[in-house]
């Protein structure tokens, strides 16, 4: 049982208050921290309006006189070490990853409704901006997002959405890959040196192409105008509802290094297109956008699977991303001191770490509700760590 092995639980990290000033045990706040971002609490004063309503509950394990104020959980959560925080963030991490390879977990409703065609396991990397943290620029923080899985492996902070190329070959050198593993990256990570990072773990890439790499982008463009007719592959894809109807076209095609100038890109093997073509209508009246998007690659595949990976990138957006923002309010928290807002923005993580697996058809809001019942965060915690 959790409550049995807190010690254990957070294990790794260290309480950084001074000895006298320790009137509730370090291990007691972190479980109510935790299970209030399980509950979609995003800031410290809501965490103390938690451990008020929950009082009783909590005071049946620990013995305290009085509920702990916001100030104590912003004051924990600002020193707590950034380094310890994130090795504990992967190993908490890593424990639910081993589960789920024992333990088949219900599917959730995204996963029932894709069409897999895809033998990779599929990491996506992207940064996003925590919105009205920090006294004078908003923190930016860059994921690593096991899309096969839903959920977060590990996160670097960086000063602005500029820096994003200095955090992603930490990440790829420090997080833990599975088998047969293929990241994806936006145009912001269009560097030969990242690509060589992912070749050097023996993964494979997929990276977005664009102006800001302009040699890589125009020999991409050149050659796909010069050996169209050479594409190993193609594939096109339909999808209506909400009155809009998207066809993808995506063309895959082996990359001529003979021919063309791509001796910086480690790895590179292949090249692909995709054209969409979206009708959007609304009120009576029809919008029509065209846009065409190119990458490389270090494999080969089918166009039909690699356009599937494409789309799945979007899954750090919509299942990461939004969810932090929309269902967590994560924006909205005004977390301003800088260390309380990242490792609050991990908890925030790990709720969805633990919630993602298990939650089945039900939303992460509906999860976060059902956990306002610290009994329900409590037997979940159980269930993943001490089943």
């Amino acid at each position: 049982m959790i409550l049995d092995n807190l010690s254990d639980f957070f294990l790794g990290l260290t309480d950084p208050r001074t000895p006298d000033n320790q009137t509730y045990p370090f291990e007691y706040l972190m479980l109510m921290a935790l299970c209030g971002s399980m509950a979609g609490i995003s800031s410290c004063v809501g965490l103390a309006d938690y451990a008020e309503t929950y009082a009783s509950f909590f005071s049946s394990y620990f013995k305290l006189p009085y509920t702990p104020r916001h100030d104590t959980f912003l004051e924990l959560l600002s020193r707590i070490d950034s380094e310890e925080m994130e090795k504990w963030f992967r190993a908490r991490t890593g424990d639910i990853i081993k589960l789920c390879s024992l333990v088949p977990m219900p599917e959730t409703r995204s996963k029932k409704n894709k069409k897999s065609c895809s033998k990779y396991q599929q990491i996506c990397i992207d940064g996003k901006t925590i919105r009205n943290s920090g006294f004078n620029n908003p923190f930016h923080i860059v994921s690593a997002w096991y899309e096969n899985l839903e959920i977060v492996l590990g996160q670097e902070k960086v000063e602005d959405k500029s820096n994003e190329i200095t955090a992603i070959p930490k990440l790829v050198e420090s997080i833990s890959l599975p088998k047969n593993c293929i990241i994806s990256i936006d145009a912001m990570g269009c560097q030969s040196e990242i690509c060589q990072k992912i070749i050097d773990r023996k993964a494979e890439y997929v990276v977005s192409v664009k102006e800001n790499q302009p040699t890589l982008f125009i020999n991409t463009l050149t050659q796909i105008e010069e050996e169209f007719e050479q594409a190993s592959s193609t594939y096109q894809s339909e999808n209506k509802g909400h009155g809009r109807i998207e066809k993808r076209h995506c063309m895959a095609m082996g990359v001529d290094t003979e021919k063309y100038d791509f001796k910086n890109w480690p790895g590179i093997k292949a090249i692909y297109v995709v054209d969409s073509d979206i009708l959007t209508k609304r009120r009576g009246k029809e919008k029509r956008s065209l846009t065409s998007r190119y990458f490389i690659s270090s494999v080969l595949i089918p166009a039909e699977e690699m356009l599937q990976i494409i789309r799945n990138h979007w899954g750090i957006e919509v299942k990461l991303h939004w969810r932090l923002d929309v269902v967590m309010n994560e924006d909205k928290a005004c977390i301003q001191e800088e260390m309380a807002a990242i490792n609050v923005n991990r908890l925030r993580k790990m709720s969805l770490n633990i919630l993602n697996p298990i939650r089945g058809d039900k939303s992460v809001a509906s999860m976060n509700r059902k956990c306002m019942n610290p009994t329900n965060s409590i037997n979940i915690l159980d269930n993943l760590f001490y089943p």
